[in-house]
């Protein structure tokens, strides 16, 4: 039996959703869509606040073809 590790641990559900290709799966999965997304950033912030509001996205990614932004949260 293959032991795997947990993706409510932060560092694992990173380190597999920053893959291209599994993030695009994934949003195809469960939102329906199909993604080019050739990068995902994780701990991501915007590089000035919008207004008076900062926010750090634990994954993002973005396919510029389509303008659309998906942005994963991994909470407890």
């Amino acid at each position: 039996m293959i032991e795997v590790i947990p993706l409510k641990y932060g560092s694992m559900f990173k380190r597999v959703f920053s893959q291209p290709n599994v993030f695009n799966q994934f949003a195809k999965d469960i939102l329906g869509i199909d993604l080019n997304v050739n990068r995902v950033h994780t701990e991501y912030e915007y590089p000035e606040p919008v207004g008076f509001v900062r926010s750090c996205y634990d994954l993002f990614a973005e396919d510029v073809e389509q303008r659309v932004i998906v942005e994963i949260q991994h909470i407890k």
